[in-house]
């Protein structure tokens, strides 16, 4: 297993303290269906249910796995929608090709705004008069590590294989929850450029990028960015297989940048010196180096069938 490079101190003063994992975890089966997607999975919603204290905290799982006697590989995936499938999330193609999901809902889990009082950020967010208080960013992460949990405690689940996967701005909660928790063996982060600016070297533009999502982050960074924040999260969570991909025509795509900071992770890891194009390129692009794979595709931001296909593909070779 590859050592980060990137402590979680570091993480810490960028998306706050990672709350700590529940005194208790339970599991409570609400609905179950044995002939799912034309017979060939089960499809289960339940509640994980949290002790952390002082406090209860609860949200829900829907997962769908391939009827099989071995057991399988799973993405968790952190949803912009609170059903499956949806636009993002074509769960009869990715059965069929033997993964099985588990799929919880970021807007149960925290609003992707400034408010930290309601849903489960109400129970365990500190007060963001602190400047350690966790982000947004975190608390995601944070929920995306308790799936991980789920998973580990089932038996249908081939451990070696749990990915965690999210698009746009929830990609980076994705890629955090691979840096802290060392049982993910893969991280999907589609839409690299549907999200506020993921660069935070003191320049205006930037400054002002974390400071109008400063809920993303802890206070303290958010008044004082430091680094680059996609080199360190890439450095992070550099211990698993990261997969990342992008349209040609998406919001925010800057495949020059991100290529260099792809070829800058892989160089400082050992791995074969890539390309950095000096002009904008056309897709579509391939990279597989070290632990990154990296796609530009055409088309528009979304994370589609295509991108799946490209995701999966390259997971079944490792």
């Amino acid at each position: 297993m590859i050592k980060a490079k990137i402590s979680d101190e570091i993480l810490q003063r960028i998306y706050g303290e990672i709350p700590p994992r529940p005194l208790h975890l339970d599991y409570e089966n609400i609905i179950t269906k044995d002939n799912y997607a034309a017979g060939k999975a089960v499809l289960t919603e339940k509640r994980i249910i949290m002790d952390l204290g002082e406090k209860n905290a609860e949200f829900t799982v829907r997962s769908v796995m391939p009827k099989s006697d071995a057991t399988c590989p799973v993405i968790i995936y952190l949803s912009d929608e609170d059903h499956i499938p949806n636009r993002f999330l074509p769960v009869e193609e990715i059965i069929d090709r033997g993964y099985g999901i588990i799929s919880l809902y970021a807007e149960e889990i925290a609003e992707n705004n400034a408010n930290f009082k309601t849903k489960i950020a109400g129970k365990i967010a500190k007060s963001r008069k602190k400047k350690s208080a966790a982000g947004k960013t975190a608390i995601w992460a944070w929920a995306l590590i308790r799936a991980v949990d789920l998973a580990w405690d089932s038996k249908e689940i081939y451990k070696r294989k749990i990915i965690i996967a999210s698009h746009g701005i929830y990609s980076r909660a994705a890629m955090l929850g691979a840096a802290l928790d060392e049982r993910v063996s893969y991280v999907i982060a589609n839409g690299l450029g549907c999200h506020p600016s993921l660069y935070s070297e003191k320049e205006p533009k930037t400054t002002d990028a974390i400071r109008d999502y400063h809920y993303l982050y802890c206070p303290s960074f958010v008044n004082e960015p430091f680094g680059d924040e996609f080199q360190i999260l890439l450095d992070a969570s550099y211990r698993a297989k990261i997969l990342l991909g992008e349209a040609e025509d998406g919001y925010g795509c800057d495949p020059i940048n991100d290529i260099n900071h792809i070829a800058s992770i892989i160089a400082s890891n050992g791995c074969d010196k890539i390309d950095v194009p000096k002009e904008i390129p056309t897709a579509p692009i391939r990279i597989n180096a070290g632990n990154i794979s990296y796609h530009l595709r055409s088309g528009t931001e979304y994370f589609s069938r295509e991108d799946w296909n490209i995701y999966l593909d390259f997971i079944d070779k490792n």
